[in-house]
Order: C-alpha cells, then sequence, then structure tokens
C-alpha cells in the first residue's frame, strides 16, 4: 500500500507541476534552499561540536515549529493526495497512517528540510566517521518527527473545528499561528551569543530535552564515545514516531467518518430566516451581504480563514508591546491588513457554486458590493474597537492622529481589496474535510497565495502615503492642524479605493466570469 500511495502522489506531482504552478514551486524551493543551507552550514562555524550540535537543536525546533503551524496559519498542508479517496478501502487505521505519511515525504518541503538536517552530520563528521553515520540516523528519525508532528497537528484540529462546537477552537489555532513568530524570534536571538562563543545556559538543556535536539544529542554523545546516551535519543525518536503514527491512523480514520460541520442544512425555508434576513433578502444586495455573513460564521473553512487573519493581527503587536515597545497601539492597522489580504480569496471558497452568479444577469455588481459590505460587518467593529482601545490601554499620545487618518484608510482599501484579488486571482481550493488545506505542497498553491498576498498588499502602500505624509509633516513641523487634516484624507481616500477597486473587480467578473468559473471548479491538486 505504501508503495501505490507513493507512486500516486508521484504520477500527480508529475501531471500538475507545469506552467505557473511549477515556477511557484521553484520559487518557493530557492528560498527554502536558502534557509537549508544556513541551518546545515552554520553549525559548521562553531568552534567545538558541543556549540555545533547545540546551533542544530535551536535549527531543528525552527523547523519543527514552521512545520506544525505553517498549514494552520498560512494555509500550505499538504493535500495532494487525500485519505478521502481510500474511503471505500478496507484500510486499517495504521495502514492508512503508514502510506499516507512515506506519501508525505515526497515533495519540495521534505527534500528541503532533509537537506536542511543534515547538519547533523557535517557536525558528525568533524569528529569522525562514526559519529557522522549516527548523524545520517538522525537526519532522517528528525524529518519524519517534523512531519508526523505537522501532519498530526492538522487532523486533530480540523477533526475538532470541523464541529460547531469547535469554533471557539478556531480562536486558539489561530492564536498559536501567530504566537509562532515569538519563538522563532527567541530562537534567532539564540544564536549571536552561540556563534559568539558563549553558551545556551538553561535555554540549551531545555532545547536538548526537546525531541527536536534528541538527533543533535546523539551526534554529541557519539562525537564523546559515550554508546548508551548515543542510543537512547535515535531509539526515543522512533517510539515517539511509532506513537505519533497510531495517532496519525486514529484521526485518518475519523476523518473519514466523520461530518465536517457546514452550519445547517444546505436548504433552509425562507420563513425560517429571521425577519431582518428576509427584509434585507427583497434586495439583491442585502441578500448578498446576509448570505455572505451566514458563510463566514458557518463554514468551517471560512472560519478558520477569518479567525486566523483577525488573531494574527490582534496578537502580534500586542504579543510585542510586552517587550516595551507601542506597537499593540496600532493592532487597528494590523487586524486591517491581516483581514483584507488573508480573505481575499472569495470567489476560491464559494468553488464550483458560482455558476449561480454567472446565470442570473446583472447580478455581479450586487455580489461584489455585498461582498464589500460583509467584509466591513465582519472586519469593521474590530478594527474600530482596537483603534480606540490601543492606545488607551498603552498609553500612546502620538497613535490617535495616526489612527484616525489610516483606520478609514485601511478600511476602504481592504474592502476593495478583497474582491480585486478574489477576482484577479482566485485560487481553487481542494475539496475534503480538512478546513486548513489551501492546496497541495506540489501543487503550488500555498505558495500562489502567499506571493499573490504580498503582491496585492504592496498596493496599500501608495494608497496610505498621502495620509502618512500629511500627519509626518503635521508632527515634524509641530502643526496639528496639518497633521489631522489627515482624517478628512483618509475618508475620502478610503470610499475612493473601495468604489474604484470594486468597480475593476465588477468589470473582470462580468468580462471573465467563465473563465474564473473553470478556475475555481477546478479541484487544487
Amino acid at each position: 500500500m505504501v508503495g501505490v500511495v507513493v507512486g500516486l502522489k508521484l504520477r500527480i506531482l508529475r501531471h500538475t507541476l507545469h506552467g505557473r504552478r511549477a515556477v511557484l514551486v521553484a520559487l518557493g524551493s530557492v528560498y527554502g534552499l536558502a534557509g537549508a543551507a544556513v541551518t546545515a552550514l552554520v553549525p559548521l562555524a562553531a568552534s567545538d561540536v558541543a556549540t555545533a550540535t547545540d546551533l542544530i537543536a535551536v535549527f531543528v525546533a525552527a523547523w519543527a515549529l514552521g512545520w506544525a503551524v505553517g498549514p494552520i496559519a498560512l494555509g500550505g498542508g499538504d493535500e495532494t493526495v487525500r485519505p478521502e479517496n481510500f474511503a471505500l478501502l478496507p484500510l486499517r487505521p495504521g495502514e492508512l497512517a503508514r502510506a499516507m505519511g512515506a506519501a508525505s515525504l515526497v515533495g519540495a518541503g521534505p527534500v528541503v528540510t532533509l537537506l536542511a538536517f543534515t547538519a547533523h552530520v557535517w557536525v558528525g563528521l568533524r569528529a569522525g566517521i562514526g559519529p557522522a553515520l549516527v548523524g545520517v540516523l538522525a537526519t532522517v528519525l528528525e524529518l519524519g518527527l517534523v512531519v508526523l508532528v505537522s501532519r498530526t497537528v492538522v487532523a486533530a484540529l480540523s477533526t475538532m473545528i470541523g464541529s460547531r462546537r469547535g469554533r471557539d477552537l478556531g480562536t486558539l489555532l489561530a492564536s498559536l499561528g501567530a504566537l509562532a513568530f515569538l519563538p522563532l524570534q527567541f530562537l534567532s536571538g539564540l544564536l549571536a551569543p552561540m556563534l559568539a562563543g558563549g553558551g545556551l545556559g538553561t535555554a540549551g538543556a531545555v532545547l536538548r530535552a526537546l525531541p527536536t535536539g534528541w538527533g543533535a544529542v546523539a551526534v554529541r554523545s557519539a562525537a564523546a564515545g559515550e554508546l548508551l546516551p548515543t542510543l537512547a535519543p535515535l531509539l526515543g525518536l522512533v517510539v515517539l514516531q511509532a506513537g505519533l503514527l497510531g495517532l496519525w491512523g486514529v484521526l485518518l480514520r475519523r476523518r473519514l467518518t466523520a461530518t465536517v460541520s457546514r452550519g445547517g442544512p444546505a436548504h433552509r425555508d425562507a420563513s425560517s430566516a429571521p425577519p431582518t434576513a428576509r427584509r434585507r433578502g427583497r434586495r439583491p444586495l442585502g441578500a448578498v451581504v446576509v448570505r455572505e455573513l451566514r458563510l463566514w460564521r458557518r463554514d468551517a473553512r471560512r472560519r478558520s480563514v477569518l479567525l486566523t487573519a483577525l488573531v494574527l493581527g490582534l496578537v502580534l503587536p500586542v504579543a510585542w508591546s510586552a517587550g516595551g515597545s507601542t506597537a499593540g497601539a496600532y493592532a487597528a492597522l494590523w487586524i486591517a491588513v491581516f483581514g483584507a489580504t488573508q480573505l481575499a480569496n472569495g470567489y476560491g471558497l464559494d468553488g464550483g457554486s458560482m455558476w449561480a452568479l454567472l446565470v442570473v444577469p446583472g447580478s455581479v455588481r450586487a455580489d461584489v458590493r455585498g461582498r464589500q459590505l460583509a467584509w466591513l460587518v465582519l472586519v469593521g467593529p474590530l478594527v474600530v474597537a482596537a483603534a480606540v482601545a490601543g492606545p488607551v490601554l498603552t498609553g500612546s499620545s502620538s497613535a490617535p492622529v495616526w489612527l484616525a487618518g489610516l483606520v478609514p484608510t485601511l478600511l476602504g482599501a481592504g474592502a476593495g481589496l478583497v474582491v480585486l484579488q478574489s477576482a484577479y486571482l482566485p485560487v481553487a481550493l481542494p475539496p475534503g474535510s480538512n478546513p486548513f488545506s489551501r492546496g497541495g505542497s506540489g501543487s503550488g498553491i500555498g505558495c500562489l497565495q502567499g506571493l499573490a498576498a504580498i503582491a496585492f498588499l504592496l498596493l496599500l502602500v501608495p494608497v496610505t502615503l498621502p495620509v502618512v505624509a500629511l500627519v509626518l509633516i503635521g508632527r515634524l513641523a509641530e502643526l496639528p492642524v496639518v497633521a489631522w487634516a489627515g482624517v478628512p484624507v483618509g475618508v475620502a481616500i478610503g470610499i475612493a479605493v473601495a468604489w474604484w477597486w470594486g468597480a475593476l473587480a465588477v468589470r473582470r467578473v462580468e468580462a471573465h466570469g467563465p473563465e474564473i468559473l473553470a478556475e475555481v471548479r477546478t479541484p487544487a491538486a
């Protein structure tokens, strides 16, 4: 079964990696190889094997953290081969998990990570052939560990969040994705003192005690000629992976037998809708707003995207404020930006159901404008609340003038961006019960969404420049009137940009609706 699933994934990759997707995978691989080179070569600059293995423990912990939270925060879970493909086969959970685990090791991500973890081999080679061979085992075992951790975390959370009772878990999940940047910042801060000749102290002991550091411990012990301390970490990794494999098998079986809650029956009687919804439903614009709000509240995949975006924007600046900065005062701007860039794939989330829009003449304008209003209803109140509370809680006296001008600008630009990106660069999503999946790793979909978010994010820069210039000039010249003039300018720009970008989206969908439908209805490989 393992050979069949691995061969299936290789065949899928061979037939899907072409054109734009091949370019995106190649681009992502270049960045990954750069990180792998740093991981593999930096430990060689250490003065001794002990310091080098501590560096390896730092790097492997960082890679493991990326593997664990990356699919959640960025939607990069590998769904090239989905468990649903084998739902009708009489497979035991362990057998399915072993086959899917072997397939998970195929792709650009695992190959890049394997190259990064060869740091174990090069550091071990400094002490001789024996430690180098131990480094080979440590490399393979650590790679299997991070891949299994990633798959198990995503499988567990996607199974739980699919239920109505799992909504609160989405917030916790998004928070974990956001807070992952803080451990990475802490780990990167350990590199400079280590390269300068200092030790890690307590942090080093903790990192070596984690499973991500067991491979480094085995190499260090082999270099010192200690047999039992060399074998124990390697055996520990084997046992841990066996446990993760069994757990993943159980979760895969639950995924195949459970039904993801989409928030109720697919068809409702109009009389069961709230009176407000029925009144709004008489007009196309109001009907679209109500539909979008219900979808974002009930659909598991939409909930995961929405909660991740909002908590990313809220937690990151607040967490950085703990270090003494005033970033928390500007949390409203972060929420507006993340809310726009992460939620800008509306037609991709709709998938094939977009055909209902295209068969109704004259419905595109109401659809686009309704999506914009729904986004403002979802994100706007939280942005405004953060803009009011941020300066008060942080005691920042300079934040109010900046927020008063930039918040309306970014809300208007965000309302335009969510429909503009969805119309010009829709991304098809794979079917299945995993709400975090944005496409298989081999398809380049995760890379595509990341690059698209960055490209469209750059559109916000020229939009905010007039407000930034006014506030900056007013503060430097000590002219409060000039600084506060950024408020009406920001409001005017926000309204103009929201209307302009919405009009561009309307024109795009009206002219290329069938092409967009063909793009989003094709499941991402």
